[in-house]
């Protein structure tokens, strides 16, 4: 939600339309929490249907279960939007105070990002604990957040005044929220669309780029001074990079773990390469830079296609940086967790030239799809998450790791160097065949958009 809440409340595109409208400020206000809300509402039934799916195993379904459960649904994300919603101004408040907006909203993002890993990463190492705390923990919960006291005792026997009170307790903060905020609102959104502008001039000496130079640092300045682009490609490698961290700090005694069972370790210390290889793979699938960077251009692409350049050079372009933006913290990670896993370096160099061949496979085939399915009229936010290119890149990334799991359990290729030989070869076909068929038919559909 705070993140959600900067794009839509505070710089939504469509900020200086709804505003010159006589719509009253309180109405425009309300409709983007609602959407904010509606949004917050699939996350919620994400994680509380399957939790109550458990329940209903072992305590069997009642009415009271079904009726509170609903009302716990409508009301329980109601707070949250709000917390999120000042967090989000605050963020977004405190990063249109720098000169590099963007930069610094990347910052505070990624710094959210850690320290939330970091204590789940806290919690996990010390969840015997918090299982023998749950009386304790829950009474604390009830104590800072009443309603979840009257959601329990409402699904063992429905009260319709404690229902009542769920919904008064969350739904007045909401009103009053909107009654306030409102009164601010157009100041708040008009003190963050003001831009300032500081610059030196100098005379210095021209420097001569290659196309393919200016063209790489076109597409590095876009990605970096978007913050939905950047942080929606980046998470794959981020936790890539956090895990395997993580992994050499707290390290693993494979041979501890296994006993005296010296067949075991034996199968394990084989397959450990291909699993590493496997965890990597997955991770950077969901980094679809280039399945978004035809499409993220939008209406500038008319101005693209007009420059003095080959159009295999824009490919080459947007395929090489997705490959230098992925594969860097992808050999990092790999390397520090071949150390904690105690991977030859035999492996390991057979590992990062797979991998290397997986991420350029991946980066061109994003180019392909894109080309393919452009979605040149939507929002970054629709580009990046929603768009047929950016779920078709990933679920290509996924069927991946499916076929690596299927050649090493079918064929019963649990040998690294045959197994990765056979992933290699394929990778440089697809690779291949891949820029066959850009320069026959996606040069022509380039120019087509």
């Amino acid at each position: 939600t705070i993140y959600k809440s900067q794009g839509v409340l505070f710089v939504s595109k469509d900020n200086d339309l709804l505003l010159s409208l006589p719509i009253e400020k309180k109405a425009i206000l309300a409709s983007r929490i609602i959407k904010l809300m509606l949004l917050e509402y699939i996350w919620t039934a994400i994680i509380l249907v399957p939790s109550l799916a458990v329940y209903v195993y072992y305590e069997g379904l009642t009415l009271s279960l079904i009726i509170s459960s609903v009302v716990m649904l409508i009301a329980l994300p109601i707070i949250p939007v709000i917390l999120g919603t000042i967090l989000g101004y605050i963020s977004v408040a405190i990063s249109s105070r720098f000169k590099k907006k963007n930069i610094m909203q990347i910052i505070i993002s990624l710094a959210v990002f850690a320290l939330t890993f970091y204590f789940s990463f806290m919690l996990s190492g010390n969840l015997n604990e918090l299982i023998n705390k749950a009386q304790d923990i829950y009474k604390t919960l009830k104590e800072i957040y009443y309603p979840l006291g009257l959601y329990i005792e409402c699904i063992e026997k429905v009260e319709v005044w404690k229902l009542l009170a769920i919904l008064t307790i969350n739904l007045i903060p909401l009103i009053l929220f909107i009654l306030v905020f409102s009164l601010m609102y157009f100041k708040i959104i008009s003190k963050l669309s003001e831009n300032h502008s500081k610059s030196k001039f100098a005379f210095t000496t021209l420097k001569a780029e290659s196309p393919f130079d200016a063209l790489f640092a076109k597409e590095a300045k876009k990605y970096f001074r978007s913050s939905v682009y950047l942080l929606n490609t980046i998470v794959g490698p981020s936790l890539l990079m956090i895990g395997a961290a993580f992994l050499l700090i707290k390290g693993i005694d494979i041979a501890k773990l296994v006993g005296e069972n010296t067949q075991l370790l034996q199968q394990l210390e084989e397959y450990i390469p291909i699993l590493l290889y496997m965890v990597a793979a997955m991770c950077v699938s969901t980094a679809n830079i280039s399945a978004s960077s035809i499409s993220i251009e939008g209406k500038n692409i008319q101005i693209f296609k007009s420059l003095p350049v080959d159009t295999m050079s824009i490919f080459l372009a947007k395929t090489a940086f997705h490959f230098f933006v992925v594969f860097v913290p992808t050999i990092l990670s790999v390397a520090l967790a071949s150390v904690a896993l105690k991977v030859s370096a035999i492996n390991l160099i057979i590992i990062v030239i797979t991998l290397a061949l997986s991420i350029f496979m991946q980066a061109i085939l994003g180019v392909v799809i894109n080309l393919f399915l452009p979605k040149l009229d939507g929002s970054e936010i629709a580009i990046v998450k929603q768009s047929a290119s950016s779920i078709c890149s990933i679920i290509i990334g996924i069927l991946y790791a499916i076929l690596v799991i299927f050649l090493m359990y079918k064929l019963e290729l649990t040998h690294p160097v045959f197994l990765f030989g056979i992933l290699a070869f394929i990778n440089m076909v697809v690779i291949l065949a891949s820029w066959v068929f850009l320069e026959k038919i996606g040069v022509k559909k380039f120019e087509e958009l």
